[in-house]
């Protein structure tokens, strides 16, 4: 039987300790990392290996760890990753033996996570995806005059503010057509950056990118 869960430096996770004597319901937003899949970890390729890590700070290594007993005995088993660069990360397991003997009786199953426990819910049918885009380029169309969309060296683009004047009124206006709650806010606004191509990045904003990220790699923990 399974005990307790672990996770430390995962996504939303800093440090957070799950008892699982009862059933666990995990509810959140999109992205609050309610749903925990091996494949976020490593199935999956992400831009950045970073973007795993907590706060976008992998000072710390990731560890997730089961504890459970079997029979009359206690076991528990886990896994820590470390990071290497942003294309890549270590592995480490971090019991003795790797996998306890008690642990390989244990069965485990996956529940395919829910989609959310909103007011309604819809079916994904094919196309969903595209229908989105198409309701995403029209809330575009639709704040952004057409000269601005045309020159991305428009003066339009030099003097409103992205976060407030543009992004804020453009998720507002989706999600309201969608009929869903806003479920991206300023404080998720960073989770965009991962879309850019870096030819598209400005230079002198990729330079100051640079600085900061250098800075970070220098940093270390106090305390």
């Amino acid at each position: 039987m399974l005990t307790k869960l672990t996770i430390r430096n995962f996504k939303r996770f800093t440090t957070a300790e799950i008892e699982l004597g009862n059933p666990v319901v995990f509810i959140g937003p999109k992205t609050a990392s309610a749903t925990l899949n091996r494949k976020d970890v490593f199935g999956l390729p992400v831009p950045r290996a970073s973007l795993l890590w907590a706060d976008l700070q992998p000072l710390q290594p990731i560890e997730i760890a089961l504890a459970g007993v079997t029979g009359d005995r206690s076991w528990a088993f886990g896994v820590g990753f470390e990071w290497a660069n942003e294309e890549s990360v270590e592995v480490r397991t971090l019991s003795t033996p790797a996998v306890p003997h008690e642990a390989a009786a244990v069965k485990v199953v996956l529940l395919p996570p829910m989609s959310g426990l909103a007011d309604r819910e819809f079916v994904k049918q094919p196309g969903a995806a595209a229908t989105r885009g198409g309701i995403m380029r029209e809330c575009i169309r639709e704040l952004v005059p057409p000269l601005a969309l045309r020159d991305p060296n428009d003066v339009w683009w030099q003097n409103v503010k992205a976060s407030d004047e543009f992004l804020d009124r453009l998720f507002e206006m989706f999600f309201d057509r969608l009929k869903l709650p806003n479920l991206m806010r300023k404080t998720n606004y960073h989770q965009l950056a991962a879309y850019v191509a870096l030819e598209r990045i400005a230079p002198e904003i990729a330079e100051k990118l640079d600085m900061i990220y250098q800075v970070s790699q220098r940093a270390r923990l106090v305390g």
